[in-house]
């Protein structure tokens, strides 16, 4: 199939053309990419189209694509509408039926390490068993040495790592219960901010305390053929950098992450690993408007600085940024007064502040995939990361919106990126 074709048939089951910039993301198979996509701006279709662009027209094989996204619903959401999608252009193009998107990697990035950890020939992790969080917090209270030496000095130690820890001060230790919801915390900072443990344990006495009890730890698990959510990760990280993972990173040809500015440096690591073989194929789609899992490891660093990290991670190779700012999803009426009431704002005049300057833009008029006339597109201001550009609101029909959800009407005011 050509792009000229592909495009056609598209056209013809969506019911409109992509816009410009879902055109760029599409054509872009070579080399890193960031795209800054805010809400309603038609992220979910750029991907559906881009992956399907790749399997159609570039011919790459489903095995040789990864596609996550951060919760198992949207991994599902996602996965239902390529089927659609694909389905409907195998009615224009019947050879597309040899395509079978069972072999894509297509999921969360806990389950396309536990993929690897368990599938991988010659793994030594594939025996593991994963904790649940009820279960590694028994684990963890029973194996834990924490305020047990029966040393004042040891002990007084724990009590500074609790503080530490709390960022509060503890007159006494605190119990086994508390010592395991702290302890917890800060493994799984340790691991998601990829710390350099020799350089942190050698820096101060609690930061060696901490350590020994990390290392203790992992002995446990490793001795009782345990591992746990967080280290499942750093697994397939190791997997990945050794000779077993080889076939992993020759296989895999495209990297596709969504909800890049919910990942932490541990997982944004793992995505390069994926991506190491030349020409470097990872796409991110993010905002950092919208980092909302901090809580759970997430920094938005990571999408801020994915083009420096790439560039640190491969020398001389070249970031393509992109960005989706025409919004499908509210009334004009709403995005003009969130334009109007975030502009008031100081802040907004700093030289840091993406702010493009507002234009007038030509109403868009044309005929749907039902043959009616649309009417006019009414100019609205999109805000994507506190920047305001006026772009054409375009007015979709219940029906072509049901071909961009899946084949499902989709409720008023539902998601439509």
């Amino acid at each position: 199939m050509t792009r000229e074709e592909f495009l056609d048939a598209w056209a013809s089951i969506a019911g409109t053309p992509p816009n410009p910039e879902q055109l760029a993301i599409m054509d872009h198979t070579q080399g890193p990419l960031q795209i800054t996509a805010g809400p309603g701006v038609g992220k979910t279709y750029a991907l559906i189209l881009r992956v399907l662009f790749l399997l159609c027209v570039c011919q790459v094989t489903p095995s040789a694509i990864v596609l996550t996204t951060f919760t198992r619903k949207a991994a599902e959401e996602l996965r239902l509408r390529l089927q659609e999608a694909l389905s409907r252009l195998r009615t224009k193009s019947p050879e597309l039926r040899a395509i079978d998107l069972s072999h894509m990697h297509l999921g969360t990035l806990h389950s396309l390490c536990w993929e690897m950890l368990t599938e991988t020939p010659g793994s030594r992790f594939r025996h593991l068993q994963p904790l649940g969080a009820l279960e590694r917090a028994f684990f963890i209270y029973t194996t834990s040495s924490f305020g047990k030496s029966n040393q004042s000095d040891i002990d007084e130690l724990d009590r500074e790592l609790a503080s530490w820890i709390d960022k509060k001060t503890y007159r006494s230790l605190p119990s086994r219960w508390q010592w395991v919801k702290l302890f917890t915390t800060a493994y799984e900072r340790l691991l998601n901010d990829q710390l350099d443990c020799a350089s942190f344990a050698g820096a101060r006495p609690l930061y060696q305390r901490l350590m020994h009890l990390v290392e203790e730890y992992e002995a446990a698990l490793r001795q009782r053929h345990f591992t746990d959510q967080t280290l499942i990760q750093q697994q397939a990280l190791e997997l990945l950098r050794s000779a077993e993972g080889t076939s992993w990173v020759q296989g895999v040809q495209h990297v596709i992450v969504d909800e890049y500015q919910d990942t932490n440096p541990l997982q944004a690591a793992l995505y390069r690993a994926l991506a190491a073989a030349p020409t470097h194929n990872v796409c991110v789609v993010g905002d950092d408007d919208q980092a909302l899992y901090r809580f759970r490891g997430g920094t938005v660093g990571c999408l801020v600085h994915f083009a420096e990290e790439c560039q640190r991670a491969w020398p001389g190779c070249e970031v393509r940024q992109l960005s989706l700012a025409e919004n499908y999803r509210s009334q004009s009426a709403i995005v003009e007064w969130c334009n109007s009431y975030i502009s008031v704002h100081p802040q907004m005049s700093l030289p840091y502040a993406r702010v493009r300057v507002a234009g007038e833009a030509k109403a868009r008029t044309g005929t749907d995939r039902w043959g009616s006339e649309s009417p006019p597109a009414r100019p609205a201001f999109f805000l994507s990361h506190c920047a305001s550009r006026r772009v054409p609101q375009r007015e979709r029909s219940q029906r072509e919106r049901k071909h961009l959800c899946g084949g499902r009407a989709p409720a008023q005011g539902a998601r439509s990126d």
